[in-house]
């Protein structure tokens, strides 16, 4: 009987694993407003009374930690936020996609997704985290051959091969673009900042960034993305104004 008798700690551990197990098995919704209501930003914490993201994520998602750590805390919750997928590179589906997020000092991330869909057709999605719980999406079936000739120039380029060190270029505020690709069950993931600037981004990764948003401003979705950020003239740029600004920038400028 002795051989039986659970002790203490054992039990401790039976009873955290059960209540992992329950979150873990909530459905996406429930998890997203429990992040929605207990998650909140560094100058919002209150011990006791909000999670922070990665104790969160552990909890809901205890079985995908390297989903956070491939991103990191604060770029993991950026993606969350605005309902990203995150990628664990050690499970990866054979989905042909290429995701890439930027990430301005002084105005809201945005992102930009390509996805080719099983019926051959591909899907483009631009996303905005507004704030904490909005969000917006457009999305539209687009040219295949232009896509397709995208990812070609990808292989061409080696993008699955590229090492990322996240350069800062020695500027106090750069605009950082986390670009991400799944080709065949292969996964990278290269953080660039500032590409127009040579010191800052290779040939190879200010080109792929340039061509990105060159297939978004001649799609379909960018006009909802102007209706939704119409040029203001403030003192930093919304995503409409950054894509433009980025987009009409000669390469080598030592301007941020």
């Amino acid at each position: 009987m002795g051989c039986n008798t659970v002790s203490p700690e054992e039990k401790a551990k039976q009873k955290a694993d059960s209540i992992r197990l329950h979150y873990a098995l909530l459905p996406e919704a429930e998890k997203r407003q429990f992040f929605k209501e207990l998650v909140k930003g560094p100058e919002q914490f209150e011990q006791g009374k909000h999670l922070r993201f990665e104790d969160f994520f552990k909890l809901y998602y205890p079985y995908d930690s390297s989903a956070l750590k491939n991103y990191g805390k604060f770029l993991a919750e950026a993606c969350y936020r605005a309902n990203e997928e995150l990628i664990n590179p050690k499970k990866l589906n054979k989905k042909q996609w290429f995701r890439m997020m930027v990430q301005p000092t002084f105005e809201s991330p945005f992102t930009i997704t390509l996805e080719k869909q099983e019926d051959g057709y591909y899907t483009l999605t631009y996303s905005q985290v507004e704030d904490q719980t909005t969000f917006s999406y457009n999305s539209e079936y687009i040219d295949t051959t232009e896509c397709v000739a995208f990812f070609s120039m990808l292989n061409k380029k080696n993008f699955l091969s590229i090492k990322s060190d996240n350069p800062g270029c020695g500027f106090l505020h750069p605009i950082v673009f986390i670009c991400e690709e799944i080709t065949n069950g292969k996964y990278n993931k290269v953080d660039v900042a500032l590409p127009w600037i040579n010191k800052c981004a290779s040939n190879n990764e200010y080109y792929i960034i340039m061509d990105f948003l060159k297939l978004l401003r001649e799609s379909k979705v960018y006009p909802e993305v102007k209706k939704a950020n119409p040029p203001d003239n403030a003192d930093w740029d919304n995503s409409y104004e950054l894509i433009e600004k980025i987009i009409n920038t000669p390469r080598d400028t030592t301007k941020e």
